[in-house]
């Protein structure tokens, strides 16, 4: 079963990875390199961001056998040796989990980020130099950010 999990983590990283530089190499044919937005430098970090923590979840599984101190009663935790080899799996597992879930947290507000820059993008538009002109009298920023 870890196997499994390891083989579809990575693979999805992969599809991931490859969409995001699909994504980059379509806007620099588009558009040139001096001409990308912040949201195309944004899709970078996001893919950093779930590199990592895919890797986070991999190495709890890996390198401290999927414990932490998750689901554990009182009775549990007191009952743990604090010089014993499963506390320090426990421990460094909760560690690695919460780590995990700051860069799931982090990753999720990133690509808010990065949609709410590409909409925003989206609804401006240039007419013969003139400067920047709203298309859309709603705001598309709040729309996504008021139900999350």
């Amino acid at each position: 079963m870890a196997e499994n999990f390891v083989a579809e983590a990575f693979s999805l990283l992969a599809i991931g990875i490859v969409i995001i530089v699909l994504r980059l190499v379509s806007r620099i044919i588009t558009v040139g390199v001096r001409k990308l937005a912040a949201d195309d430098f944004l899709m970078i970090v996001a893919g950093c961001l779930y590199a990592a923590e895919t890797v986070a979840a991999y190495v709890v599984g890996a390198y401290w056998d999927g414990l932490a101190n998750n689901s554990m009663t009182p009775a549990q935790r007191a009952a743990l040796d604090p010089n014993g080899h499963e506390w320090y799996l426990r421990r460094r597992g909760s560690q690695n989990q919460l780590f995990g879930w700051l860069v799931y947290t982090v990753l999720l507000w990133t690509l808010k980020t990065c949609m709410l820059i590409f909409f925003t993008r989206l609804t401006w538009v240039t007419r013969s130099g003139e400067d920047h002109e709203r298309i859309h009298d709603i705001d598309v920023r709040q729309g996504i950010m008021l139900p999350t």
